[in-house]
């Protein structure tokens, strides 16, 4: 049973790490150099580092998953937006390698060497020699694109954190947050069964954990406009799960008045806490897009230098070190924070510390004799 939970703890832990770095390529220097350290080292240290090498296949495929390699844009570069009704700015030859637009906005015109196919509606892959364009209709505009050397990686890529799936990705840490959360919450419940504490089981947290359920089915049917017959069912069901907390939760107090302002208590402390909790993770979104942003600049940066010799030693050594940087701050950034996670919003649901109580050191006398002492003036 707790090795189950180890292994699933272990599982967050890599996940967390990914999603704060974000990036394949950095996933693969952290997974190769913890491989290589964790050859030479021995004991605890060892263990770390086998823990770094999952974290770094798991930032492997969460880059990859999210576009992230090096900081390198991969999307296809705009080389010219036009307005459909700029008949004249297009024959003018301002649109690359002789691409013209007809007067109806979605007849393509091309030059004797070029050929079209389309893709789907409103886009077409260009063909003029060596050189391939994407032409796509954004709203009344035009929109010529050529592919860059890594843009074949963006058939692998699910969503983009650094463009129109950002908005997704703060809803997928968020999810994510919530799943780790509930999982602390149903461990408690495994434990209490396990030690046969049955009231609390039944009583704190097997309502909890079905409300919470209840409340991601809600959230579910809210978004896909469900009906409302369905709706207001799973909100009385929630209803019922509080209310079993705010009747039984503070069994332990004496009288009705102690027992109901407890049980409020602890259902205000619930909820306010698990809503607190789950927000925390967006810590992890914060530090996925400042890994893409920062690797972006360093690369912008070494781009603009890339003019003369010397200049480009210098562009080389911004590169290198600025890479190095963003790994290693980020990598920090990202156990600390994943860390955290688990130590504070996960194992405080269900851990109990055990041992002796720390008792510092100091000097202790268990008895303690008075004796009174004759003056000077009485011994004369």
């Amino acid at each position: 049973g707790m090795r189950l939970v180890a292994a699933v703890c272990m599982a967050f832990f890599a996940f967390f790490f990914g999603i704060c770095i974000t990036d394949a390529g950095y996933g693969f220097l952290v997974a190769v150099v913890a491989y290589f350290a964790a050859r030479k080292a021995s004991g605890g240290s060892k263990n770390l580092l086998k823990l770094l090498v999952i974290a770094g296949i798991a930032t492997m495929v969460i880059g990859a998953i999210t576009g992230g390699w090096f900081g390198i844009k991969i999307d296809p570069e705009l080389m010219y937006r036009a307005d459909s009704s700029l008949k004249g700015e297009l024959e003018a030859g301002r649109i690359p390698h002789d691409i013209r637009q007809g007067i109806e906005g979605k007849e393509i015109v091309l030059s004797i060497n070029a050929s079209v196919q389309a893709e789907k509606e409103a886009r077409w892959i260009v063909t003029d020699g060596d050189s391939k364009y994407t032409i796509v209709e954004e709203g009344k505009y035009l929109a010529f694109y050529r592919p860059r050397a890594l843009t074949f990686l963006t058939k692998i890529r699910l969503l983009d954190p650094q463009g129109s799936g950002q908005m997704t990705f703060f809803g997928a840490v968020i999810a994510i947050g919530f799943v780790h959360v509930w999982f602390g919450f149903f461990v408690k419940l495994y434990i209490d069964f396990k030690e046969h504490d049955l009231k609390a089981a039944f009583y704190d947290e097997l309502p909890w954990v079905m409300a919470m359920i209840l409340f991601a089915i809600w959230i579910y049917l809210w978004n896909t406009g469900a009906p409302a017959i369905s709706q207001n069912l799973v909100i009385f069901a929630i209803i019922i799960c509080l209310s079993v907390i705010f009747l039984f939760s503070g069994r332990e107090s004496g009288g009705i008045a102690g027992r109901l302002g407890t049980g409020g208590f602890e259902l205000y402390t619930k909820v306010t806490g698990t809503a607190g909790d789950i927000l925390s993770y967006m810590r992890l979104f914060a530090l996925g897009l400042a890994t893409g942003i920062i690797g972006g600049v360093v690369n912008t940066m070494a781009g603009m230098m890339w003019t003369s010799i010397p200049l480009k030693v210098a562009a080389i050594g911004i590169f290198v070190g600025g890479h190095i940087f963003n790994l290693v701050i980020n990598a920090l950034g990202g156990f600390i924070h994943t860390a955290r996670l688990q130590f504070v919003e996960f194992f405080t649901k269900f851990y109990e510390g055990g041992g002796e109580e720390f008792r510092p050191f100091k000097r202790e006398h268990t008895y303690v004799t008075v004796v009174d002492l004759e003056s000077p003036q009485e011994s004369k």
